[in-house]
């Protein structure tokens, strides 16, 4: 019997290894590395491109290659471009009794943690389905978000299997190379004769592919500007105020969806201000300039009519003073001024001023007439000598009108383009003036028709060459009196922009399927700005990287989707880009390390085989009938242990090469009691929970190792 017994120990201590080489030697042969042979998890879909705001829906993709029973993962994300919603159980357990958790969702961090469900009985499922279904929504930020499966493990009735993972990925704000589209703007673009009183810039902006998009208003010069964010299509206001009359106004629209842009400017001309043609006066007594007018005249008189029909105030005043009268509330017809004391050979000066009690608008208008001589035949004292009249008035003394004002208009022109500038003077004796522009290049306007003081007037020009110039005013009197020039008002003179041109930012790569670790090209030379010169190519990788020029190459060392941006520069120091999203696949080079490492595997477990297989044969040609009395013992008992230590070894190692390291398993892997998963809460042996303390693979070893103990 010591002989048994010594033989016993030594097959004891040759067995294990013997049965674990066999496994791997037949494991190894018969369910080689294939993906075709993989269950695979992907996200569905792969890719796809969503607007600020949208809600969207991903899956959780399985294809078993063989039955599972439970599942377990984390989804990852960028919160700063997704907020997930909730998290629902997927389709691919139906008509089974099942434990569900939906996991936890942190957005800040952008996780969703411990998400599993396991049918609760001994079956599996080997049909396609989903896992879970995850609500997204985009924020209002433009980027590419990862949507990543982490920590995935997925089990049949005994073990976790091998998996194959594919990650996918969101686009948010950018959903085509189409840019957004302008019609109807208000005022129309060149439109001319716009009240000043207009107090909105009106369009409609509207995106083929109803992406939210962003856009700016401006205004040159500035009345009035907007900017707003992540929009829909429809008409877009800027509130602007301050007009000034026969002025000429450009506004720009900037929009953009996330990668298309579009910048236009258009035109508009205010109305020059109106001419003060309220009032009409006729019947002017005595007439305007008249001579020898009797010093007995008592009344002067007009006829007044407001061309509205409105009531008016009135009042007349002389100059010298021989009378004055003031009306108010009048209307339409003849008004009369008595005057007195009317002396020989004086000029009289007499004004009206009118006001409109509805409008407020007011006019002037003056007139004159000369007395009679007191001697019509000659020197009144006869002696041939001469001598002054006692009653006789110096004559008037008629003051120059003041400087005219700073004229007004736009400070940055374009060659060619006419534009309005407006200046108005007052007369300290309330004469009528007329005005005139030097423009600054050598030419002048005519002079302006006489108008009542305080009047504005617009008077328009072209320049034709780049440049600057000053603007200056001058009044006269209808005394032939002069003001001095106003103070200059600059105009910069600049190069007719081309309308509605646009920069061009082109992308063009030399490939569309890239690997891993393989150089791409990318190429700017369809890129175009429009009057100006590129200057600078900026390139963004996506990951970090950079480059400049207008070509350059460039290749990613893993597997992803990445936004490649372009930025150009001119010039003038305008920016403009775009960016498109590549995709990188896995390139040959892990399949290559997988079958060598599947080669080496094999034949280290085939030399372990031999050898074991050795050693039992000289151990059956010296101890034959022993050996063989203990050995059909270990085949009874082997044929209930080997068959799934043989399945559990080859997953092991089928999984270790295509899934990552797992820390603890968190799904049963043994034939589970229900009842007491249930009334555990899952906090037993065969818990879900993270907090399983002992390897599924260390429990099986040790329940094998203790039958064979027993043995």
């Amino acid at each position: 019997m010591s002989s048994i017994a010594t033989i016993r120990k030594k097959i004891h201590i040759l067995i294990i290894p013997m049965m674990i080489s066999m496994i791997l030697l037949s494991g190894n042969l018969i369910i080689p590395v294939h993906a075709a042979s993989t269950t695979t998890v992907k996200v569905n879909p792969l890719s796809q491109t969503v607007s600020y705001g949208s809600t969207f829906t991903v899956t959780i993709l399985c294809v078993p290659n063989q039955p599972i029973k439970s599942y377990e993962l984390k989804i990852a994300f960028n919160p700063s471009l997704l907020k997930a919603n909730s998290v629902t159980k997927g389709n691919i357990f139906n008509g089974y009794t099942t434990f569900f958790n939906a996991g936890t969702i942190d957005n800040t961090a952008g996780t969703i943690k411990n998400i599993y469900n396991l049918i609760l009985g001994s079956v599996g499922v080997s049909t396609s389905g989903t896992f879970i279904s995850i609500s997204f929504t985009a924020k209002s930020t433009s980027g590419t978000s990862s949507i990543n499966l982490n920590n995935v493990g997925v089990t049949n009735n005994i073990a976790y299997i091998p998996i194959a993972i594919t990650n996918g990925s969101a686009q948010v704000g950018v959903q085509s190379t189409t840019p957004p589209v302008y019609e109807y703007m208000s005022p129309a673009n060149k439109s001319t004769n716009i009240p000043i009183s207009t107090s909105s810039l009106s369009l409609s902006i509207y995106d083929p592919d109803s992406d939210h998009f962003d856009y700016t208003i401006q205004t040159k010069p500035n009345v009035g500007s907007v900017s707003v964010q992540g929009t829909h299509n429809g008409t877009k206001q800027c509130t602007i105020s301050g007009l000034k009359s026969a002025t000429t106004y450009r506004w720009y629209v900037n929009a953009t969806d996330g990668a298309n842009w579009k910048r236009r400017w258009y035109t508009f001309t205010t109305a020059a201000a109106p001419s003060n043609n309220l009032f009409s006066f006729s019947g002017i007594t005595p007439s305007d300039s008249s001579q020898s007018i009797p010093i007995s005249t008592t009344t002067l008189s007009l006829t007044i009519k407001n061309t509205k029909g409105h009531s008016f105030n009135c009042n007349i005043r002389t100059s010298p003073n021989i009378g004055s009268q003031t009306r108010t509330y009048a209307s339409n017809g003849s008004k009369t001024c008595s005057i007195s004391g009317l002396a020989y050979s004086t000029t009289y000066r007499w004004s009206v001023s009118c006001k409109d009690t509805t409008t407020g608008q007011w006019t002037n208008q003056s007139f004159s007439f000369t007395t009679e001589s007191n001697n019509p035949g000659g020197n009144p004292s006869g002696g041939g000598g001469s001598s002054s009249n006692e009653n006789e008035t110096p004559p008037v003394q008629n003051t120059p009108p003041n400087t005219p004002t700073t004229p007004t208009g736009p400070i940055y022109v374009q060659t060619g383009v006419t534009n309005y500038f407006t200046s108005y003077a007052s007369d300290p004796d309330n004469d009528t003036i007329k005005l005139r522009f030097d423009w600054g290049d050598g030419s002048c306007s005519e002079w302006t028709t006489f108008i009542s003081s305080n009047v504005s007037i617009s008077i328009s020009h072209t320049w034709m060459n780049i440049s600057s110039y000053n603007i200056t005013v001058i009044a006269q009197d209808e005394h032939g009196q002069n003001s001095s020039w106003s103070d200059p008002f600059n105009v910069t003179i600049s190069q007719a922009e081309p309308e509605n041109e646009q920069a061009t930012v082109e992308i063009t790569t030399s490939s569309e399927n890239i690997s891993t670790n393989e150089s791409i090209q990318f190429d700017a030379s369809n890129c175009y700005v429009p009057g100006s010169t590129i200057v600078s190519y900026d390139w963004e990788f996506g990951d970090g990287k950079k480059s400049t020029g207008k070509t350059t190459a460039y290749s990613y060392p893993t597997p992803g989707q990445y936004a490649v941006t372009l930025t150009i520069t001119d010039n003038q120091g305008e920016t403009y880009d775009n960016k498109i999203v590549v995709t990188v696949a896995a390139g040959a080079e892990v399949v290559a390390q997988d079958a060598m490492s599947f080669l080496s595997i094999l034949i280290t477990s085939g030399l372990i085989g031999i050898v074991i297989i050795l050693i039992l044969v000289l151990m059956l040609l010296t101890r034959g009938t022993e050996v063989i009395q203990l050995g059909k013992r270990y085949v009874t008992y082997g044929r209930k242990w080997i068959t799934p230590l043989t399945t559990k070894i080859t997953a092991g190692f089928k999984h270790s090469k295509t899934m990552e390291p797992k820390q603890k398993p968190k799904m049963p892997i043994s034939p589970i009691n229900e009842n007491k998963l249930i009334h555990t809460s899952l906090s037993m042996e065969y818990s879900l929970t993270e907090n399983h303390d002992q390897n599924v693979d260390d429990i099986l070893i040790q329940k094998i190792h203790d039958k064979i103990d027993r043995l």
